[in-house]
């Protein structure tokens, strides 16, 4: 077996992240988290469990259980436009059976490529339960979503 060093984010100059639009924010999320953006479509099964749980999005023949960030962070749920996308995620790993899980998106990301001394934390704390943090990027606020927290919230669902 071979011994694989790890690279650290503090050895990271530069960090490659999608800011993906929300209804009232952008969200930050490094390019690897993110397997694909795709566009909007009607997720199945969406009438159980809590209304941020949004139902089924089938993403290349396999189901992605789909959620409303704002939704679960207990805002008013923004509804899809046309320029609606999902952000399938990867998982961070905590089940075996949870490969990914989606976001909607309310428009297309953008990428940006973000270094570690243009990240700044903007001193207040996590205005949400879903939040890691709110940063600043240059001028431009973000939030960096708890996505592990996320993924406990679906798999604690009883659906």
């Amino acid at each position: 077996m071979n011994d694989v060093e790890l690279i650290s984010y503090d050895n990271v100059d530069v960090l490659p992240c999608l800011l993906v639009p929300l209804a009232e924010y952008n969200l930050l999320l490094p390019t690897v988290s993110v397997a694909e953006m795709v566009p909007y479509e009607m997720p199945f099964h969406g009438d159980v469990g809590p209304n941020w749980y949004l139902g089924e999005f089938y993403w290349r023949n396999i189901p992605v259980p789909l959620v409303s960030y704002e939704v679960m962070n207990g805002q008013p749920n923004p509804g899809v436009t046309t320029r609606a996308r999902v952000a399938i995620l990867n998982t961070t790993g905590q089940s075996e059976h949870l490969n990914f899980i989606a976001l909607v998106s309310q428009g297309i990301p953008r990428l940006a490529q973000v270094e570690n001394e243009l990240i700044v934390d903007d001193g207040k704390d996590p205005a949400h339960p879903y939040e890691l943090m709110r940063v600043k990027i240059a001028a431009e606020e973000a939030v960096i979503p708890d996505l592990e927290r996320i993924e406990k919230a679906y798999l604690s669902l009883d659906i």
